[in-house]
Formats: C-alpha cells, sequence, structure tokens
C-alpha cells in the first residue's frame, strides 16, 4: 500500500521549506557537518529522475538526511524514476546534483473538465458545414472514409482515473492496463473521467477511432485526483508497452491522451512526456480548463506548441467559439469538441448497468477527439510511415484542420479546428436522424456479423443509422 495519501497542502509545506534550502551549485554533492541521522519536520514525497543504470541510493547518500525510496520505474530506455520520502528542501539539493536529471516535490494532478450535462463532436470534425442546433441533440452524422480501419491495431493508453471496461461502449476491445495508486492491477474507473474519455476516442458509435484498443492508465483516484509521480509512472508503463509491441507484425502505432493537468510547471512530468514522444508515441494533451489562461503556464499541457511532436487541444462549441473554459496562448495546437460532449459513463445508482451514458465538458472532452483522430490517421492506407514518427502525424494532423472558422479567444494559438479530411457534406439543420439508443448500437456492434462497408452516420445522444 502507498505511504501517502493526495498532497493537498504540498504547495505550503514546499513555500515554506524552500528558502532554507542548500544553496548548491549543479554538479556539487551536498556536504554538511549534520549527520544522516538529521531529522525532518517537514516529510514529504519528491519524485526524482536519473539516468537509467544510475543507482538511486548512492545519490541519496550524499544528502545528510534519512531519506525513504518509495518506489522506483523506468520511463523509457534513458530515464528512472524515483519517488522520495523527504524534507521539503531536498528536492532542491537533488535537483541541484550533476547526475540527477531533476528533481522536485509531488504535487496533486487533476483532470480537465468542467461537470456539465452528443456527439455533436462527431459531425462537426467531419462535416465542412459543422453542425447546428442543441449539441444534446439527437440528430447528428459522423462520416469517414469507405477504406479507414478506424483505429484497429493501435493502442491508445488513456492515463486517467481507469476505465469502465465492460461498459456496452467499448465491444470488448479494453486491453489490461496499469495501476500506479494501488498495489493492485485494478483499473475500473470510479470516478467516470476516464471512461468518458475512453469513449470518445474508441467507444462504438460515440468515439472517432472505433477499432481502437483501450488501454486503462490509473493514475488518478475515484475523485479525479492524483499526484505528478503517479502520472510519471503511468507514462512509463506506456512506453514500456510500445516498445513491446512495436515489433510485432500487427502494430499500427502507439497513442497517449492526457486529459489532466498540473496547474503549475512540472519539469519532471515534462521531462517523462518528451520521452515517450521520443519513443515514437503519439500523444495528445488537455489544454486546461482556466478560462482563458496561457496553457504555456501548466503541465503537461506547455509541452505543445510550435516545434513540438506534442498536440495540445483547447475546446469548442457547437457555435465554432473557443469555449469559454478552455486555456489558450501558443502552446495550443489545435481545438476540438469540447462542450457537452456525450460518451460511456459508469453507473453512479449502483445497479451494475452498462449502458449509462453522459454528458460532459471541458478540454478533457476535447483532447480524445485528436487522440481518436490520431489512431483513425494512422490505420489509413498510405499513412504506414507515420506510425512511428509523432512530429509527422502532428504536420498531417494540423494540415487537415479546418483554418478560420473559429471566433474568440487565442492569445497566440492557432485558429485550426480538427478534422478527419472527410467532409460529409451535411446540410447544417438537416442532419440524418434514426432512433435508437447508443446501448443499443453498441450491443448491434457485439452481434454484427461483419464489419460495415459504407460510412457509419451517427449521432449523439442516441440515435443513428448504419449502413451496412
Amino acid at each position: 500500500m502507498r505511504t501517502t495519501s493526495l498532497l493537498t497542502s504540498l504547495l505550503a509545506v514546499w513555500t515554506a521549506s524552500v528558502a532554507a534550502a542548500p544553496q548548491v551549485r549543479k554538479g556539487e554533492g551536498f556536504i554538511s557537518p549534520e549527520t544522516n541521522n538529521a531529522a525532518h519536520n517537514d516529510i514529504t514525497e519528491s519524485v526524482m529522475l536519473v539516468p537509467a543504470g544510475t543507482s538511486p541510493s548512492d545519490i541519496l547518500a550524499r544528502l545528510p538526511y534519512n531519506i525513504t525510496i518509495v518506489k522506483q520505474f523506468s520511463v523509457g530506455e534513458n530515464l528512472k524514476g524515483v519517488v522520495l520520502q523527504a524534507g521539503g528542501h531536498c528536492a532542491d539539493a537533488l535537483d541541484a546534483m550533476e547526475d540527477v536529471v531533476g528533481a522536485e516535490e509531488v504535487v496533486e494532478i487533476r483532470t480537465h473538465r468542467v461537470l456539465q450535462p452528443a456527439p455533436w463532436g462527431l459531425q462537426r470534425i467531419s462535416n465542412a458545414n459543422g453542425a447546428s442546433g442543441s449539441p444534446a441533440g439527437l440528430d447528428f452524422t459522423y462520416t469517414f472514409e469507405d477504406s479507414s480501419p478506424l483505429g484497429s491495431g493501435v493502442f491508445v493508453y488513456v492515463i486517467d482515473t481507469g476505465v469502465m471496461a465492460e461498459h456496452q461502449a467499448f465491444a470488448g476491445r479494453v486491453a489490461k492496463g496499469f495501476n500506479a495508486i494501488t498495489e493492485d492491477d485494478a483499473t475500473g474507473d470510479v470516478d467516470g473521467h476516464g471512461t468518458h474519455v475512453s469513449g470518445t476516442i474508441a467507444g462504438t458509435f460515440l468515439g472517432v477511432a472505433q477499432q481502437a484498443t483501450i488501454v486503462p492508465v490509473k493514475v488518478l483516484g475515484d475523485n479525479g485526483a492524483g499526484s505528478n509521480a503517479d502520472v510519471i509512472e503511468g507514462i512509463g508503463f506506456a512506453i514500456e508497452q510500445h516498445n513491446q509491441r512495436k515489433g510485432s507484425g500487427d502494430f499500427r502505432g502507439s497513442v497517449i491522451n492526457m486529459s489532466l493537468g498540473i496547474g503549475q510547471i512540472s519539469s519532471q512530468l515534462d521531462r517523462a512526456v518528451r520521452e515517450a514522444s521520443a519513443a515514437g508515441i503519439h500523444i495528445a494533451l488537455a489544454a486546461g480548463n482556466d478560462f482563458g489562461a496561457d496553457a504555456c503556464g501548466t503541465s503537461p499541457a506547455n509541452n505543445g506548441g510550435e516545434g513540438s511532436a506534442i498536440v495540445t487541444v483547447g475546446a469548442s462549441n457547437i457555435d465554432n467559439r473557443v469555449a469559454q473554459f478552455s486555456n489558450v496562448g501558443p502552446c495550443v495546437d489545435i481545438f476540438a469538441p469540447g462542450e457537452f460532449i456525450e460518451s460511456a459513463f459508469p453507473d453512479k445508482d449502483l445497479r451494475n448497468r452498462t449502458n449509462v451514458f453522459q454528458h460532459l465538458d471541458g478540454t478533457s472532452m476535447a483532447a480524445p477527439h485528436v487522440a481518436g483522430a490520431m489512431a483513425e490517421l494512422l490505420t489509413r492506407p498510405g499513412n504506414e510511415g507515420l506510425i512511428n514518427d509523432p512530429a509527422g502525424l502532428k504536420r498531417l494532423l494540423l494540415s487537415t484542420a479546418r483554418e478560420g472558422l473559429l471566433s474568440g479567444r487565442f492569445a497566440g494559438a492557432p485558429n485550426l479546428l480538427l478534422s478527419n479530411g472527410v467532409d460529409g457534406r451535411v446540410p447544417v439543420g438537416q442532419n440524418k436522424r434514426a432512433v435508437g439508443s447508443p446501448a443499443g448500437r453498441a450491443r448491434q456492434v457485439v452481434k454484427a456479423p461483419e464489419t460495415p462497408k459504407n460510412p457509419f452516420v451517427a449521432g449523439p445522444g442516441g440515435e443513428s443509422t448504419l449502413v451496412w
């Protein structure tokens, strides 16, 4: 069992202790006349990144305090992550050492969503005319290329609150995942955020890449909160799995979705994100919901922007406006639907229902549209060369986007709206309409004898038609 709880008061501890931190230049060890049994009055958790193959114990021996190693994990082939129990000032001393890549205190991370009560977003990304009417309406369409395998063979690592794998929206396409917050391997979802995100990525009739495989990486608890250390460990798991899979004949690429944020900069989290991108994983990040704040001021959203292979996503609404809550700025690469998005959700009434759906708002809902688009694009004929090329896929994604359609505040973000490159030519106000619940449609697909041969037409909230 983990030795710490959520760190809601760490920032106060950090402020109180940083003034007393030893002033050590990079490359120096920490030398003090104090003994190694010196006591801490401000014990907190810190996360340290060191080069792979380095002995954390040798590094910690230089400090004049007792420091407990809580756990260690790999972050790709080049880095090792170490979670420590130490005094609040120790992170600064460790960060200054030449053989430490970086160290910082563990801080709280939360999901990016606005708790308001479909998928009109699927019509918006596949229709030049956009969508109109109530975003909670039931009359929208999703169009894609006949030849698209819809993400089949792509594994999407949803670094979040877990996933309700038995939900009918996933039709069995949820692989074994990873749990960074408890010692067991349970990756179920009580909060609902990760399930909702996964449904938009790959849910049957609700998702962009409806044949992709979801891999739940549970780094946030039942209240939607967690720590940067757990997220870093989750990223390390995704890199490890990606490296194991990329040599297989059916490998079609790996995507990470991170609909979460820290509200400040975490250098170690940013390093882990960049390590995943360097390993060949395609990454979609939520910009954050701080009502027009600069996404460059929060991790991991700050990893997007020009010159990066990572994609940071802001939110837009059905009226083609930047969502009021969305962060903006030059670290944002693209906007995607993020208001009144319907997707899969756990049964909060505890009746074990697997057919519950919910509308949510947030950049958390925008990022999975992009993650799904990445997975779908990777499996299109002719895009095989992009499987291990995050920068190349990002260029394709941005060049396919619809430009200049949005209004609102950008603050340096480009006026680009996600598109799958297909125009359904659905006249606004004349969307196709059919009757049936999302769960009913999911059951049809589970029983379906073959894959649809023509573009699928799906509506948010429960109405659709499928051409077989």
